[in-house]
């Protein structure tokens, strides 16, 4: 599940300055995501995601170098 402080610190990606700060930032949706893993264009640390989108997408949660958090799509 998603903590009160993981969902701070997404929101504060939403601003470039705490991007910048970071140097992270927010992929949004799963055609974005996808893409990203496909072609490896980033350093993907953590994946939030809702149920039904880790049911497709069974392999991810195999990866060792990626921390996958289930969110409620609420």
């Amino acid at each position: 599940m998603l903590s009160k402080t993981q969902a701070k610190y997404i929101q504060t990606l939403f601003h470039k300055k705490f991007r910048e700060q970071w140097g992270q930032y927010i992929i949004e949706g799963p055609k974005l995501l996808s893409e990203a893993l496909h072609y490896k264009l980033t350093d993907i640390r953590k994946i939030y995601a809702i149920p039904e989108w880790l049911e497709k997408n069974p392999g991810i949660t195999n990866n060792r170098h990626l921390e996958v958090i289930e969110v409620n799509g609420d």
